[in-house]
């Protein structure tokens, strides 16, 4: 399932995210992505009925799972599988230049693993096929991450 993102935000700070039918307080997320019964961001999990109702910003009894997220990560693209959500992007740390791509539990949020990359991802660069996870970088290469069969 592919992800929802709006960049089209003027200042860093006021970041828009995913405000289409989802109310206006998904806001400073800059992707979302969902199933059938849920909305994974960047650190959090809501059930798509409470994300429908929101009026105001979520608090902490509508969430399904909430997580630290590292503010020197930049997440540009998201994919979700039956057992995965994927999240991929460029590091921001002052001597490190580089991507990354993390893979967490849809159902608690907890970190599966996380590998570092030779380039940033470019926005929406991944795609899920065959058990494998590709991903395509700003430096023109794609990477395909998966077991060897």
């Amino acid at each position: 399932m592919d992800g929802w993102a709006d960049e089209g935000w003027t200042k860093v700070n006021l970041r828009r995210g995913w405000s289409m039918s989802y109310g206006p307080k998904l806001t400073g997320h800059l992707l979302l992505i969902g199933d059938a019964d849920t909305v994974y961001g960047l650190n959090f999990a809501l059930k798509k009925t409470v994300a429908e109702k929101l009026t105001a910003d979520p608090q902490p009894k509508d969430y399904l799972w909430k997580s630290a997220y590292p503010g020197w990560l930049r997440t540009y693209a998201m994919a979700l599988s039956s057992n995965t959500v994927v999240f991929a992007g460029k590091t921001v740390q002052k001597d490190i230049w580089g991507g990354f791509i993390s893979l967490m539990r849809p159902d608690d949020g907890s970190v599966i693993s996380s590998t570092a990359l030779p380039a940033p991802v470019i926005h929406q660069g991944i795609a899920i096929a065959y058990q494998r996870i590709y991903v395509s970088l700003s430096n023109g290469s794609v990477v395909c991450l998966g077991q060897q069969q």
